[in-house]
């Protein structure tokens, strides 16, 4: 049984605590709302039975701790992004980031805003695989490495030559 509460007619119906039960509250239309904040002391758990949908029409998702943005999901009309910005939201201009666009072009970059420590480790329990009709592509200039960054490496020396360095 429900004692309810009722704001600017919307139903907020409260569950009667009882010894050793935790409270629940259910919310009905939120329409009524033009902001809506849930402030708790604790942990708070979202638990149901179906989906989850946040549906933000501004574009953008916030992951917060303490007020400190340390990600988001993003959209417009041409992409969606994921964002995680680093040490948990130290500065908002080094980040990891998932950027698709149209025909499903995804790139995974990471940003180091005030040089070239953005480095991005990929460590797989198993193997790294490459999926069949794909080729894997670098720029001219770069070198691959089979030392993990020493002294053997392999590279286009010019136009139509390869140069293996040991």
């Amino acid at each position: 049984k429900y004692d309810t509460l009722t704001y600017n007619n919307t139903v907020l119906s409260v569950l009667n605590e009882r010894a050793g039960e935790t409270s629940t509250i259910k919310l009905g239309s939120l329409a009524k709302f033009t902001s809506f904040q849930v402030a708790k002391t604790g942990d708070f758990a979202l638990d149901v039975s179906g989906n989850i949908s946040l549906d933000a029409d501004g574009g953008e998702i916030y992951l917060k701790d303490g007020g400190t943005t340390f990600g988001n999901f993003s959209t417009s009309s041409a992409y969606s992004s994921m964002t995680l910005y680093e040490d948990g939201g130290a500065s908002s201009n080094d980040f990891f980031q998932i950027y698709t666009g149209a025909d499903a072009r995804t790139t995974i970059r990471t940003v180091d805003a005030a040089g070239t420590g953005g480095d991005l480790t990929l460590d797989p329990d198993g193997d790294l695989l490459i999926g069949n009709g794909s080729d894997v592509k670098m720029s001219a200039t770069k070198k691959l490495y089979l030392d993990g960054g020493g002294d053997t490496y392999i590279y286009e020396n010019s136009a139509d030559s390869v140069k293996l360095f040991v």
